[in-house]
């Protein structure tokens, strides 16, 4: 039933009629056994992912990301789409994304280059700014940017390689604007026709 609602769910409706039961009970029963599952889950699929995926085996593979060999890891966003919160107009709007039209939550997620995990956050209401979110998982960023003992050899041609050489990279988009100020992050911009090469906007943490 899990794996059914994981895999195929398009809305409650549709996963509950699979199972013949109404889509009420059925959304509270998922929602408590996966709380069973989630401690488990993240520990196979996210924290032991990224014990067996380090950066110098994968430098030694190749299997960097192609343009940014020296970035650990890319973080974006995922929207999660929900129901209309509660309560009124000022209290309810943070959670709309003009974006979809929708109401949701944000959720940070970092991912290798294996394509694989390494963290994910709480959601946030979806007003909330991508760089807020980012700045909030310091804790993990700071740790994962920072080279491994036997990573410290490893040939590392990135921007500011010469001043940041215990820290790789990670890359990041438009939204996260201002990270300068505690981390060295790589922000690929979009190429105008007839343009240069991709143009590096590289922020180093101070």
């Amino acid at each position: 039933m899990t794996l059914a609602v994981l895999k195929h769910c398009g809305s409650w409706d549709t996963a509950s009629s699979m199972f013949g039961i109404d889509p009420s009970p059925f959304q509270k029963m998922f929602g408590k056994f996966l709380a069973l599952l989630e401690t488990f889950l993240y520990q196979t699929f996210v924290i032991d992912g990224e014990k067996r995926h380090t950066m110098k085996k994968m430098t030694l593979s190749s299997n960097t990301f192609e343009n940014f060999p020296c970035a650990w890891y890319a973080t974006d966003l995922t929207f999660q789409q929900t129901n209309r919160p509660a309560g009124g107009f000022q209290q309810v709007k943070k959670y709309y994304s003009g974006k979809h039209h929708l109401h949701g939550f944000k959720v940070e997620v970092s991912v290798i280059p294996a394509g694989i995990a390494i963290n994910c956050t709480n959601r946030e209401p979806e007003a909330t700014a991508d760089v807020t979110i980012f700045c909030d998982n310091k804790e993990f960023h700071l740790g994962a940017m920072r080279k491994a003992p036997n990573e410290l050899e490893l040939n590392d041609s990135g921007p500011s390689a010469e001043q940041y050489k215990t820290d790789w990279a990670v890359l990041v988009d438009k939204g996260y604007q201002g990270l300068a100020r505690e981390y060295m992050a790589i922000q690929p911009t979009k190429k105008a026709r007839n343009s240069p090469p991709v143009e590096l906007r590289c922020f180093t943490r101070e």
